[in-house]
């Protein structure tokens, strides 16, 4: 528990049925900004088929939950609206619950008795179903089922930066290079664009000059 005014994470931990545990994964996602367009991000491993292990972080602005039981996934993403909240009643407890419609996790931010910040997934699904639902392209099921069922080392995890969304890159491929240049793209992502070799070296020569905007540390 926190016991000061900064922006430190308390440990998460997680709670359930021990059966039910011994056969899930769970991987939390922190998500921060950088000052530009692109994210950071580091994935932990808070279960692992009843293995728990704690956590904390600092400062997050967004979290992402990814479980795994047997064969179905679950995901769970929300904003950190709690995380300049210190004090005693500040907690980050996930509780793993089993009803008729399946498998769920709630997340709870703060100690409260009318459940204040609570969070709730939907039932778990299969993966395909998974993918279908949040428009996953085949080039990039293998990352999400990684995130699914992979194992984290909580202490051996760094921030990454995040590339960014498809969608987003082919709007700005309609662009103008001068607009472009504003946007300050990393240069795998400019790699990835359908445009002018020509336009892609400009454009690298650019991102090259501000390094210092993209780093995630």
């Amino acid at each position: 528990m926190l016991v000061s005014n900064d922006s430190s994470e308390p440990e998460f931990k997680i709670q359930g049925h021990r059966p039910i545990l011994k056969e899930m994964v769970v991987n939390i996602e922190s998500v921060n900004p950088t000052g530009t367009l692109y994210t950071c991000s580091k994935v932990q491993t808070i279960l692992f088929k009843g293995d728990r292990l704690a956590f904390s972080n600092h400062d997050v602005w967004f979290y992402k939950i990814y479980f795994s039981y047997g064969e179905q996934v679950g995901f769970l993403e929300f904003e950190n609206l709690y995380r300049e909240s210190g004090g005693w009643d500040r907690i980050n407890t996930i509780y793993v619950v089993k009803d008729d419609t399946g498998i769920r996790i709630e997340y709870y931010p703060v100690v409260s008795d009318n459940r204040q910040g609570r969070k709730v997934s939907p039932p778990v699904m299969r993966l395909d179903d998974f993918f279908a639902q949040y428009n996953i392209e085949k080039a990039d099921q293998q990352f999400y089922k990684e995130k699914f069922y992979n194992f984290f080392a909580p202490d051996e995890q760094q921030y990454k930066k995040d590339p960014l969304d498809k969608a987003f890159l082919q709007k700005i491929e309609q662009e103008t290079l001068d607009q472009k240049m504003f946007y300050d793209l990393d240069e795998a992502d400019i790699q990835k664009m359908n445009i002018p070799e020509t336009e892609k070296q400009i454009l690298i020569k650019n991102v090259k000059g501000h390094q210092d905007l993209q780093s995630c540390n």
